[in-house]
């Protein structure tokens, strides 16, 4: 295994686990959307967990019906309450995106791989909204303080220290470290073939004449060394 296949694949697991750290900061906020005076609290999964009407609203009567013998406006109430859950949905991916952002930035190894930052965007990173019931940490105080101590504590994920990153191999699955081994090979074979070209087209640049192509450099091989073999058997001769 390489060197750089190595640390290629320190900086990847380094990546992931800043992935996982952030998932489980994230399941511990509260992201809150505002629209009207209507606020929308939702968890990191998107799932609306309250709605609330700010006093200023109800004392200025945005949502009575003056002409309808002040009944609620139930299609602004709705409008306004659909706009703030959308404000709170759009927080939660800027928030996806931007740790996503942080943990290849924070890896020298992953920062000229411009096609990770492209790989990834807010609908695929975790948590996802379909994950809402594993990720659910709301459910009684007293599981919300165990799950805080055992899961988002940064002291609780030691394997975040680079130091002990290569820990992290032995937890791969052998059928992954093969394909990244596949890919990255494949990659430096790419890059040596095109250097290669670029030699090759650097040196017969310089050539005087007719440029030859790789289907009559055999061709010329055999000519020269027959022309060769005759110089040696004239020389003898004479």
């Amino acid at each position: 295994m390489s060197f750089r296949y190595t640390n290629n694949l320190i900086g990847l697991m380094k990546h992931r686990v800043l992935l996982e750290r952030s998932r489980r900061v994230m399941t511990e906020r509260t992201f809150i959307g505002r629209c009207n005076g209507i606020t929308v609290s939702c968890n990191a999964n998107g799932m609306v967990q309250s709605i609330d009407v700010s006093p200023e609203a109800e004392a200025a009567g945005t949502f009575v019906n003056a002409h309808d013998n002040n009944s609620v406006n139930t299609e602004l109430l709705a409008t306004s309450v659909r706009t703030a859950a959308t404000a709170a949905n759009q927080d939660i991916r800027r928030a996806k995106e931007e740790s996503y952002r942080r943990s290849i930035m924070g890896i020298p190894e992953l920062k000229s791989k411009y096609r990770m930052w492209f790989e990834e965007d807010a609908g695929s990173l975790r948590p996802r909204p379909y994950e809402a019931l594993v990720d659910e940490v709301g459910a009684t105080p007293l599981l919300k303080q165990i799950r805080r101590d055992t899961t988002t504590s940064p002291l609780s994920v030691p394997d975040i220290h680079k130091t002990l990153a290569p820990g992290l191999l032995t937890l791969e699955d052998p059928r992954r470290l093969i394909s990244e081994q596949r890919r990255e090979m494949a990659e430096d074979e790419r890059d040596f073939w095109h250097r290669v070209e670029l030699i090759r087209k650097g040196q017969s640049s310089t050539i005087v004449g007719a440029k030859r192509s790789y289907k009559d450099e055999g061709q010329v091989g055999q000519t020269l060394k027959d022309a060769s073999q005759e110089k040696i058997s004239l020389k003898f001769v004479n």
